[in-house]
């Protein structure tokens, strides 16, 4: 049975965002943390090295919590709008590859954003004339009045009526006309009313 929304590749990309988003803090932390200690440990200014790396730190991880927030949007968009499945199936993919700038999620974010990207593009949206039963319109109802039951419209038939009617009408009888003089003449008459030729 199709689903209505692509709701495995949701839940997976989603987990895949939420993963980029932690490593990134956690880079992001760790890149406070080495300043908090080189700071108690050497005097003013840092060395070189260290304040490179800190600030480096500082860059990966903010583009990392910053690709991580976009793959999580880009789920949300997926679950509200599945219509534009592939295009958000897409941008997840790209964004998740891209996070490995940093550490990808600890490369389970990338996994889990690249496979539910893959899900989001092949995903197949249900088609509006698959399954359930077939529903006939409701026959127009003249109203009896106030808490009274009301009646079909005399003569209306529902489209099944229509098509299996349960009174076929009767065949019609073909015109005759007078072999004299080309008049119309009732059918089953004996003579033609215009000349009196008997038929």
């Amino acid at each position: 049975m199709t689903e209505e929304k692509p709701t495995i590749a949701f839940i997976v990309s989603l987990l895949g965002g939420l993963f980029i988003v932690l490593a990134g803090l956690l880079i992001l932390a760790a890149a406070v943390v080495l300043s908090k200690i080189t700071s108690m440990s050497f005097p003013m200014p840092m060395p070189f090295m260290i304040q490179g790396l800190q600030d480096f730190m500082e860059l990966v991880g903010g583009i990392e919590t910053l690709f991580g927030l976009v793959v999580i949007v880009g789920a949300i968009l997926l679950n509200a709008h599945p219509e534009n499945h592939v295009t958000w199936g897409v941008f997840i993919i790209l964004f998740s590859l891209i996070s490995i700038v940093g550490s990808g999620g600890f490369v389970i974010g990338l996994v889990l954003g690249f496979i539910g990207g893959v899900l989001a593009i092949i995903w197949n949206p249900p088609s509006p004339a698959a399954g359930g039963p077939l529903v006939y319109p409701q026959p127009p109802y003249q109203s009896q009045g106030y808490g009274q039951p009301g009646y079909p419209l005399a003569g209306y038939q529902t489209p099944y009526q229509q098509q299996h009617p349960t009174n076929p009408p009767a065949p019609t009888a073909q015109a005759r006309y007078c072999s004299r003089c080309g008049a119309s003449v009732n059918p089953g008459a004996a003579f033609c009313s215009a000349c009196g030729n008997r038929l």
